[in-house]
């Protein structure tokens, strides 16, 4: 039997594929690497997202998209 999400887990999701580019598959990744808001994927660096599973230009879409929704602006990321 799957393990059942918490409802924490579901929320973060939820949020995170509020982000334009964000799926099912994608948020996951992002709250198994410890990301579970939009503010949080905004402010995270490239080599996390890399880390959670993302290719180098998705890491840079979605970061600018969290940005963009939640009115951060983007600071360098070491790469």
């Amino acid at each position: 039997m799957a393990k059942k999400k918490s409802s924490g887990d579901e929320k973060a999701m939820a949020n995170l594929q509020a982000v334009p580019g964000v799926g099912k598959s994608t948020a996951q990744k992002l709250v198994n690497s410890g990301i579970r808001t939009a503010n949080q994927l905004a402010k995270a660096s490239t080599k996390k997202l890399l880390a959670a599973g993302l290719t180098s230009r998705m890491a840079t879409k979605l970061a600018a998209a969290a940005a963009k929704k939640t009115g951060k602006k983007i600071v360098a990321k070491v790469k």
